[in-house]
């Protein structure tokens, strides 16, 4: 959901799709939503995007796909500018394990702080949630990721967490 209730990024193969699951949005109308429309070439190829969230602007979008290594998935940033939305970046090996799987991240109003989950990153379970601080304005310049622990990570998967505005 944006930051403002209006609209929402959407995981499906609805009409329009590229691939085996697409990224769509849909803005909310009177009486209701409108039909989902995909975000377009920049974002959704033929592999797996999924697990999207906006950013507090609401013109920052993270999501995963597995477009670089088809055995597991990394998290991506994009933004949206006049033209549409930006080729998105992958964010970076301190973030993204190699051949492990990042997913749900979302960051927080500060826009720095990036919460998300994996499998490559020391834990207590099959995946756990961590954080991460953005150092600079590039995207690909993190902290190193933090997990947040017992009380909140288990011995099995943890990977939606999401924080209020």
């Amino acid at each position: 959901m944006s930051p403002d209730g209006n609209s929402a990024i959407l995981f499906g193969n609805y009409v329009g799709s590229f691939g085996s699951g697409d990224l769509f949005y849909s803005c909310k109308v009177a009486g209701g939503w409108t039909t989902p429309c995909n975000l377009g070439g920049a974002i959704n190829t033929n592999n797996w995007e999924s697990q999207a969230s906006l950013g507090p602007d609401g013109k920052t979008l993270l999501f995963i796909s597995d477009r670089e290594d088809k055995s597991e998935a990394d998290i991506y940033v994009s933004f949206l500018t006049n033209e549409g939305w930006t080729k998105p970046l992958n964010i970076g090996p301190t973030i993204n394990v190699k051949g492990k799987f990042e997913g749900a991240p979302q960051l927080a109003a500060d826009g720095k702080t990036l919460y998300f989950c994996s499998n490559g990153h020391p834990g207590f379970g099959k995946k756990d949630i961590f954080y991460a601080k953005r150092l600079d304005d590039s995207w690909t310049s993190w902290s190193k990721p933090v997990n947040l622990g017992k009380y909140v990570n288990t011995l099995e998967e943890e990977k939606y967490f999401t924080l209020p505005a």
